[in-house]
């Protein structure tokens, strides 16, 4: 079969060539990389993409087409997830399909939250759609620039999806768990925080911004081999 897909434009997925069909031959034995099953993989006969679970089947360094490729036909493989040297194989990326309906949003909702367009990647027929250019995506919602014709294959790839990772609850960031640099400052104490504290010895050397003021609650005294450091416009009160 003549090639009428485009190749793939992004991305740094290992690929390997599969040589040797011939018209009969369906299965090979020798990926160079173990995979989990048939999503793992993206796979291309004569530059059409096919379909996980339905075209081909694949575990370990095995692969199984169900029709065999054509005598002369390019097969190659694209690894989206590959078996790990220990512990467990690699989680697999998901996919979804849908059918063209003469319209540019055939698939009603996308099984999964999609946060850019280069977090997909779409197959019509087999053939790799450019993101940004043939289709565009918006949460749930894949908008295709020209709406795919009646009985259109559609293949989805979820490269990567949204994820909430929430917000911290009030009150629960402590000193400890701030970054070694941040300084918060001395223990708020009293019923809503009324009185704020400081130490009496500046163990450490600081330095006043231009154009600032600072102020502490005193006697202060600075530890031996620290200053304090004020620039410019800079104003230090310890009452």
């Amino acid at each position: 079969m003549a090639y009428i897909g485009r190749d793939l434009e992004y991305g740094v997925l290992d690929k390997q060539t599969l040589t040797g069909a011939n018209g009969s031959k369906t299965v090979w034995n020798d990926l160079t990389s173990g995979v989990a099953s048939a999503s793992s993989l993206l796979v291309s006969v004569g530059g059409v993409i096919q379909e996980p679970d339905v075209a081909y089947t694949a575990s370990s360094t095995v692969l199984s087409f169900t029709e065999a490729p054509g005598i002369g036909d390019v097969v190659y493989i694209v690894y989206l997830g590959k078996e790990l040297a220990i512990a467990t194989a690699q989680s697999n990326l998901s996919y979804q399909t849908g059918t063209g309906d003469g319209t540019t949003t055939p698939i009603a909702t996308l099984s999964r939250t999609a946060p850019t367009d280069q977090s997909i990647m779409v197959m019509l027929n087999g053939v790799t759609q450019v993101p940004g250019t043939d289709y565009s995506v918006s949460g749930t919602t894949l908008t295709f620039t020209t709406a795919p014709v009646v009985g259109e294959n559609i293949l989805v790839y979820f490269l990567g999806i949204a994820s909430n990772i929430g917000v911290p609850s009030d009150g629960s960031v402590t000193q400890a768990s701030m970054a070694a640099g941040v300084v918060l400052g001395g223990t708020s104490i009293g019923n809503s925080n009324v009185i704020r504290t400081n130490t009496t010895t500046i163990t450490e050397n600081a330095t006043f911004l231009s154009n600032t003021n600072g102020m502490s609650a005193g006697p202060v005294s600075i530890a031996a081999g620290v200053t304090v450091n004020m620039t410019s416009g800079s104003v230090w009160t310890i009452v």
